[in-house]
């Protein structure tokens, strides 16, 4: 390689020892010895077009200087003076480590330029608050406007229990008195701080023909506290609620936890419960604890709706109801005399339902399903149809239920069963045993699989529930080491020239694990 020099240049070393030499690269194409070599530039600022290394007749006041390389001219450690050139990929990673950290530090110092001005000690805009569209937002809560705790004892309530609040040093409170004459009750709750719990509870000491919603927050600072925005919305006339919305993002500062009460009044106990035709909860991140008796009262329609967080029900009773979580269990007593769905993710669901059939031409349907955990339902029907007027037809009540799991157990279990009612069931899991008990009163066909495991029919002698003096008359049509399947009823005795009865079906299924049917 040739790299032009000026003329002021020590004398030439004297020419090197080729023999000695390793062998290199392919030297320059006019033939000179191989290696780096400087020459001079003229005064017209041309190179001279001959090489002088090795030429004891060279031009005086120049000089060639000869610098070996190890690995050539382009890579490696060698060329252009021994020193490699650094891998273009290595240089590129550098450059964008720098301009990465550069990105982290510029948005570390607007976030702390933001907070220390103020943005951090007020409510911010509107749009800082993810507030759900189509809901109207009315009388908010001055932030100079919260006081002290109003516990639980004043309602004649029992203090909820929450793991873990103790260490939140400091509580405020707001409350707001909502009407039951509502065509809907709900309580809504967005942004990063907004999560907690939300207890339902009845009291003597509330006002008859109102509820009363009490927010509590807890915190260690004012200033996460007076982000905190609780204010009355509506979603259409007619409908009352509370919103309770943090921040979509809160930069920096401690954590708060929100606690809500719902308290609803109660009626003497000779009385028929109190009726409420619809109460919702939309609170992301919120565990539930519905401590409103069916004895006490009642909802035409109830949407509980969580996330993150447990829901348990002490009694709870309803026409329609959907219950929703996620990453957590669902448990308690449930009562219906609709339709009633409880479903959850990654969470046991431990629960007994009662389903009551006012209708027999119209079905209960039931939906219990979870994933990746146990699944345990007790279930009790009941009915109070009668047949037609005039109408030799049995009054058949209709159910139809459904029990979902995944890569865990599945155990269900039907106590209480009306005469001649029809069932329509199906439980199903993965990687888990299925099991399912049902009542003897069950007539209609059944069937049992698994893709890798036993399937079992245990089947007992049973006495007519009914008392007619019919007889079980039990059909397998298919059976081996994976399913079985067949039909069961109740045959002869007293019908008393009742009609033509429907039958039902069930389904029971697993893969990688046993599936059990007990009739």
């Amino acid at each position: 390689m040739v790299i032009i020099d000026g003329p002021a240049q020590k004398k030439a070393p004297p020419p090197p020892n080729h023999d000695q030499e390793q062998e290199h690269d392919q030297p320059p194409a006019y033939g000179t010895p191989e290696g780096t070599y400087r020459i001079p530039v003229n005064a017209e600022n041309s190179p001279l077009l001959f090489p002088t290394a090795g030429y004891p007749n060279a031009p005086q006041g120049y000089s060639a200087v000869r610098r070996d390389t190890e690995r050539g001219v382009e890579g490696g450690s060698g060329g252009y003076g021994g020193r490699g050139r650094e891998a273009p990929w290595k240089r590129f990673m550098k450059a964008f480590l720098v301009a990465v950290l550069v990105w982290v530090l510029a948005m570390a110092f607007v976030r702390s330029l933001v907070w220390s001005i103020g943005g951090h000690r007020g409510r911010g805009a509107w749009g800082d608050y993810p507030i759900p569209d189509g809901l109207k937002v009315s009388e908010c809560l001055p932030k100079d406007k919260w006081e002290t705790p109003l516990w639980q004892a004043q309602l004649d309530v029992a203090p909820p229990i929450a793991p873990g609040l103790a260490r939140y040093p400091a509580a405020s409170t707001t409350s707001f008195e909502l009407p039951l004459s509502a065509d809907s009750l709900y309580l809504v709750s967005r942004g990063a701080y907004s999560g907690g719990s939300v207890d339902v509870v009845t009291s003597a000491n509330q006002k008859q023909g109102s509820a009363t919603v009490v927010v509590t927050v807890k915190y260690f600072h004012e200033e996460m506290r007076d982000a905190v925005m609780v204010c009355r919305v509506e979603r259409r006339k007619g409908d009352s609620g509370v919103g309770i919305f943090t921040p979509s993002y809160m930069w920096r500062g401690d954590a708060v936890y929100v606690e809500t009460l719902v308290v609803l009044p109660e009626v003497d106990k000779n009385a028929s419960p109190l009726h409420i035709k619809n109460l919702e909860t939309d609170v992301p991140n919120t565990l539930h604890r519905l401590h409103a008796n069916t004895d006490l009262i009642t909802f035409d329609k109830l949407n509980i709706q969580g996330s993150n967080g447990l829901i348990t029900a002490v009694s709870l009773g309803a026409t329609n109801a959907r219950i929703v979580t996620s990453n957590a269990p669902i448990s308690g007593v449930f009562n219906s005399t609709g339709n009633l769905s409880l479903e959850t993710s990654n969470g046991a669901i431990q629960v007994s339902v009662k389903l009551h059939n006012k209708e027999g031409s119209i079905p209960n349907k039931l939906s219990i399903i979870t994933s990746n955990a146990p699944l345990e339902a007790n279930i009790d029907l009941t009915s109070s149809s009668s047949p037609k007027k005039g109408s030799r037809d049995v009054a058949q009540p209709q159910y139809d239920v459904e029990t979902t799991s995944s890569n865990n157990r599945l155990q269900t279990n039907f106590g209480r069963f009306p005469t001649d009612a029809v069932l329509r069931f199906s439980g199903t899991t993965s990687n888990g045993l299925a099991k399912a008990q049902i009542n003897a009163e069950y007539q209609g066909a059944f069937e049992v699989q698994t893709s890798n495991g036993g399937a079992t029919l245990q089947h007992h002698t049973q006495q007519d529930p009914s008392g007619r003096g019919r007889k079980r008359a039990l059909k397998v049509e298919r059976q081996g080491k994976t399913y079985v399947q067949g039909a069961v009823e109740w045959v002869g005795g007293r019908d008393g020239g009742r009609g033509k009865v429907q039958m039902g079906s069930l389904e029971l299924a697993t893969s990688n694990g046993e599936a059990v049917l007990v009739l």
